[in-house]
């Protein structure tokens, strides 16, 4: 992983966003999870004596977390465009909660952070979407030239203020299934920004519960790159499977 990581183990460790005012649980013997313990996120919980990592590499760690918590780059154009390295900037962050202290949002990000630059056009995936509060939330969205969501939603078809460069999609699933991932596929001319979400494009998901976004920046390939990569597989054969045409 490129960010900050420590393997824990133990019978219970919760994720607790600034001074603990939001939590999220796993009950998984062991887990890879960002490590800080003044920052955004912090561990804790009961873990076994083989997963605590030595004082010397914790306090680099924690060095490397510091000097990249301040957020996504903020000068970037977008996937390819930016100057700073991988390393930069934690992959996964906790999304911002309304109605708390700044300091208590320090490392977050918001739709507005992620979606930056000149992007040519997107794939948006989620089971549910408040289209009026995207408006508001992230007015980005709404001036890239082509936008394709795919939902899972019946009624978001008939929404009145559809904009003429955005498409819905539904796909096809058995009676007792639904859409449910939650992602984001921004191209730019340098390359595309994949951002994978646990929360659904709705208001109470993105400002007052506890949920979460992995970004990362892929350039466009060239004579150098790799063929494929299992991720992109994966992504590809999802893509696939929605049965969307673009």
């Amino acid at each position: 992983s490129q960010s900050v990581s420590q393997s824990v183990s133990g019978s219970c460790c919760f994720w607790r966003h600034a001074l603990g005012r939001k939590a999220m649980s796993t009950t998984s013997p062991s887990m890879a999870a960002a490590e800080n313990d003044d920052d955004d996120v912090v561990i804790v919980g009961v873990t076994s004596p083989t997963a605590a990592a030595t004082d010397s590499a914790r306090d680099a760690e924690r060095a490397g977390k510091r000097a990249r918590v301040d957020g996504p780059d903020s000068t970037s154009n977008g996937a390819g465009a930016t100057t700073k390295s991988d390393d930069d900037t934690p992959l996964f962050r906790l999304l911002r909660t309304e109605g708390i202290l700044d300091a208590d949002n320090h490392g977050c990000v918001s739709l507005r952070d992620i979606v930056q630059g000149q992007v040519r056009w997107a794939i948006l995936m989620n089971y549910m979407y408040d289209p009026y509060w995207l408006m508001d939330a992230c007015p980005q969205l709404f001036n890239i030239p082509k936008v394709f969501a795919i939902h899972g939603q019946d009624e978001l078809a008939q929404w009145p203020a559809k904009p003429a460069n955005w498409e819905f999609y539904k796909p096809s699933v058995p009676p007792y299934g639904t859409v449910h991932s939650k992602a984001m596929l921004l191209v730019y001319e340098g390359g595309i920004r994949v951002a994978i979400f646990t929360a659904n494009f709705v208001e109470m998901d993105n400002s007052y519960l506890s949920n979460a976004v992995w970004t990362q920046d892929f350039p466009k390939k060239n004579s150098d790159s790799p063929t494929t990569s299992e991720f992109e597989d994966d992504l590809v054969r999802y893509m696939f499977a929605t049965g969307w045409q673009g």
